[in-house]
């Protein structure tokens, strides 16, 4: 995809405190590491809280232009310090799970347009990427080899997108134009591979596994940069 660093950080939902187990993954620097820490950059640092309260993407450079809008001053010498010494260029993107909250942070090595879009059109790809890892560091920590759910199928996610979206199972079928019971069929093989009780469940288990995530690409903001 033509990035260059990454960071990856989760943190249980039941405990956001600063002393909270984290989970960390990244390629950034030892250097940059331990400068952040040395000066404190977390205490001025608006992405996390960003991402404990937004689900869309945002670009370092909607952060910066932010800070320097509302006079943020520590914020805006973090993000000169950041982009002269470790990334010219991130898009980070929230992740909410069902019982963790994560980070996924990428950088480019210009602040240029092209570099912008490359970031833009990869963005889809971007996400899935952080979803994968999200579900990768879950199955480390439950001590599980394997999957974290058998792969849906396209068919069953858009039966699964209509029913999360309350429509009934004859709503379904006329939308779709196909019959009941395959509609039916197709919320039974969905509700096996996600090892559902009822269709409530099911529903719950997709969207704890992000089942939707692209629909996120549709509402992504309008700040990431072109």
């Amino acid at each position: 995809l033509g990035l260059d660093l990454f960071f990856y950080k989760e943190v249980f939902r039941g405990d956001l405190s600063d002393s909270a187990n984290i989970s960390i993954l990244t390629n950034i620097p030892n250097e940059w590491i331990h400068k952040y820490r040395s000066m404190n950059y977390s205490d001025v640092d608006p992405t996390w809280e960003y991402t404990v309260n937004n689900i869309l993407p945002k670009s370092s450079n909607d952060f910066y232009e932010e800070a320097f809008k509302s006079k943020k001053h520590k914020t805006v010498e973090f993000y000169n310090d950041f982009f002269e010494n470790c990334a010219a260029y991130t898009v980070t993107i929230p992740i909410h799970g069902s019982c963790n909250l994560g980070s996924f942070t990428v950088s480019v090595k210009e602040n240029t347009k092209e570099h912008h879009d490359r970031i833009d059109r990869n963005l889809e790809s971007l996400i899935y990427i952080a979803h994968h890892i999200y579900d990768a560091v879950e199955r480390i920590k439950l001590n599980k080899s394997k999957p974290f759910d058998k792969e849906l199928t396209a068919k069953e996610i858009k039966v699964l997108e209509l029913l999360a979206n309350g429509y009934l199972i004859k709503q379904i079928a006329d939308i779709l134009s196909l019959s009941i019971p395959t509609i039916n069929s197709r919320i039974e093989r969905a509700k096996e591979k996600l090892n559902a009780k009822n269709r409530d469940h099911l529903i719950q288990l997709a969207v704890a596994k992000n089942v939707f995530y692209k629909n996120i690409r549709k509402m992504r903001a309008s700040t990431i940069n072109h």
